[in-house]
């Protein structure tokens, strides 16, 4: 009798990850960190400084539907990568981009996507230097895969979070998930709405001020890509922490009754499951986190602390009730 084989579905994207993530590194003499954070870290001539290493794909109808103008998919695609550099307090240098495309799409299409992605690249003063075009049977495929710098001394990882750390992050959360259900709805940008479509089409990676955390002693870092309860998970299961967060201390969008009445879940869970923010999560001790300029201060906001033993992550809600949070944002393969 065959034995049934398991398939990706039932795994998930990170079940996946750990499946086969076994013997890759073949000369592990330059290499700091392989898979495991936002990016992978390699050793370079310079003692004093790392190269970044990240990559990242967008799929047509699974990262983006043409309810985003084609340039919008283009900028987007490069700061997700961006993001992840800004995560570990490092700066981008230099990409490659990569495209699968039908042969039957407009040559105009292709030339908005890169308009996006050279009107990201000068705004964070990074070169396309190469990369690859092939043929996708039906749907538009990008995939971006990008280099950045780090002082070797003030690199963040996702591990380092410490007993009795702050847990903070940075911006309003749940804008961008807003922003895509609005989008679903056909739901022309009111000055009331703005901001949504802006988060959503138009991300801004933390680039400046993931560097100024890094410098004043951030202990573990993560960009919110997948939803703030994914990333928190992360770094607790990284940094074999608990973490606690306070619901009345996330930072969530100010929404207007009439947007209100448009979706289906609370500010909060968008917040918590959206993803897509592209802010900043990370730990901090508080002795450094009083040293932090006012500026600084003002752009992030503390929602927690780490914990004394790993409990996982768990949030204290409005009514007072401690819930534990799992990791329920963006899982490829997964429904």
């Amino acid at each position: 009798m065959s034995t049934r084989q398991q398939l990706v579905s039932e795994i998930g994207e990170f079940g996946l990850i750990d499946r086969v993530n076994t013997d890759m590194i073949a000369d592990g003499l330059h290499v700091v960190k392989g898979i495991g954070d936002d990016c992978a870290v390699v050793r370079t001539a310079d003692e004093n400084s790392f190269q970044l290493f990240t990559t990242d794909m967008l799929v047509e109808s699974v990262h983006f539907t043409t309810l985003m103008k084609d340039e919008d998919v283009g900028y987007k695609a490069i700061i997700c990568s961006v993001s992840d550099i800004a995560a570990m307090g490092g700066t981008p240098q230099n990409c490659l981009i990569s495209l699968g495309i039908p042969g039957t799409l407009e040559v105009d299409r292709i030339e908005r996507l890169y308009l996006g992605m050279k009107q990201a690249c000068r705004q964070y003063a990074i070169n396309i230097i190469g990369g690859d075009t092939v043929r996708s049977p039906k749907e538009i495929i990008i995939n971006v895969a990008m280099t950045g710098i780090v002082n070797s001394n003030k690199i963040v990882y996702r591990s380092g979070a410490g007993v009795g750390d702050l847990v903070l992050v940075s911006g309003s959360l749940g804008l961008s998930s807003i922003g895509l259900r609005l989008l679903q709805k056909n739901i022309i940008p009111t000055p009331d709405s703005e901001a949504f479509f802006i988060k959503h089409c138009r991300p801004q990676a933390r680039v400046e001020l993931g560097q100024k955390l890094a410098e004043h002693g951030a202990t573990a870092m993560n960009d919110i890509s997948d939803g703030l309860a994914s990333e928190l998970n992360e770094i607790a299961v990284s940094s074999l922490a608990g973490i606690l967060i306070d619901e009345q201390l996330i930072p969530v969008a100010k929404i207007s009754l009439a947007i209100q009445s448009l979706l289906d879940k609370s500010p909060t869970q968008y917040a918590l499951y959206g993803g897509e923010d592209y802010e900043l999560v990370f730990t901090m001790s508080r002795a450094n986190y009083t040293l932090l300029d006012q500026t600084t201060r003002a752009a992030i906001t503390v929602i927690g602390e780490v914990t004394d033993k790993f409990s996982g992550v768990r949030m204290q809600t409005d009514a007072g009730q401690i819930i534990e949070l799992k990791s329920r944002g963006y899982n490829h393969f997964c429904d």
